[in-house]
């Protein structure tokens, strides 16, 4: 597409993968954006999935609405879950909020837009791994297949 086209298109390779997140509203956003009583824990966060990530932004599934454009603090977590350590940490923005059903469940889609040093070097090393696990072949416990012998 030609990039004076005015259309807005996907600039980085989404990477699909489920990890656990935690959600709060950023400081700036604290005093218009509230959570009822009982939703949010004592750190007033919300957990919820990511579900696929770039480096533009990631998508999350999340059980709480956040409306557009709020600034949001995200928490990525590997797979030891919300008690082991965090992959990435950082302030995104909310660019897309999709219903899903009547659960409630809401579809986040966060951009990455002004993040710190720190954030923006554990994301690229994040996205890196990934990359490097996509480009390993397949073992058996993969699905793949067995070796010749």
């Amino acid at each position: 597409m030609h990039p004076d086209s005015g259309i807005p298109v996907r600039r980085s390779t989404r990477q699909e993968i489920v990890l656990p997140v935690r959600l709060s509203v950023a400081s700036e956003h604290q005093k218009q954006v509230q959570f009822a009583h009982g939703v949010a824990d004592k750190d007033n966060c919300v957990e919820g999935n990511l579900i696929d990530l770039s480096r533009g932004g990631c998508g999350v599934m999340t059980p709480q609405f956040f409306p557009k454009r709020c600034s949001v603090r995200l928490r990525l977590y590997g797979l030891d879950g919300v008690d082991g350590p965090t992959l990435l940490d950082g302030n995104v923005r909310v660019q897309r909020v999709t219903m899903t059903d009547a659960r409630p469940g809401y579809l986040l889609g966060l951009s990455f837009s002004g993040g710190d040093d720190i954030f923006n070097h554990d994301l690229e090393m994040l996205l890196r791994r990934l990359d490097n696990s996509a480009d390993a072949p397949a073992t058996p416990a993969d699905g793949g297949d067995a070796p010749d012998a």
